[in-house]
């Protein structure tokens, strides 16, 4: 019996395909697998996939496959459990001057999110009852865009922060500063 591949690191929350081949087994009856050292019952191993869940404490685990037709032949490979990157979040842009009345567009970059979560946008700091920010499309593909709109009556200097909040894990989060400006500024050459 020989599994493939022989180690391998999985993150929390991942999955890890593993194959055995039998030699010499005429009958192709092929293995039975069974998994050791996990902490967690949410942990399994079927049919040669590991999956290995979030709240996994142990860090070493041993994917083991046994032939059908001889018991006494059995393969195994070792897996070093990790603990997955933390969820990063990058706004743009972060730091804006917006005229009273208009809009500006902001992106959200999330990295590390295996649900694909996306984000909820959310902005505080606004005194106008029209300064609203609204989704352009469904959180997608690690990203997400969105909308500020300023009301005609938000207050000059008024300085608002948008806020990206990751889907999958609310307490990432990413800021971007907005400051209303007025929207009869003269601007002298």
């Amino acid at each position: 019996v020989v599994v493939n591949p022989t180690s391998a690191t999985v993150e929390k929350g991942s999955a890890q395909d593993f194959k055995a081949t039998v030699t010499n087994d005429l009958t192709n009856d092929g293995v039975t697998w069974k998994l050791e050292g996990n902490k967690s019952d949410k942990t399994t191993l079927i049919d040669g996939k590991l999956t290995v869940s979030e709240d996994e404490t142990a860090t070493d685990l041993k994917v083991i496959a046994t032939s059908v037709k001889d018991p006494s032949k059995s393969a195994s490979a070792d897996v070093t459990v990790v603990e997955a990157p933390e969820i990063t979040i990058t706004i743009d842009p972060m730091n804006a001057e917006v005229k009273q009345g208009s809009t500006q567009d902001f992106t959200a970059l999330v990295g590390n999110d295996k649900k694909n979560g996306g984000v909820e946008w959310s902005i505080t700091g606004a005194t106008a009852k029209d300064t609203k920010i609204e989704t352009n499309t469904k959180a997608k593909l690690l990203s997400g865009s969105a909308t500020l709109t300023i009301g005609e009556d938000e207050k000059i200097g008024t300085v608002i922060t948008v806020e990206a909040t990751s889907v999958t894990d609310g307490t990432k989060v990413a800021t971007a500063k907005v400051v209303v400006t007025s929207k009869d500024e003269i601007t002298t050459p």
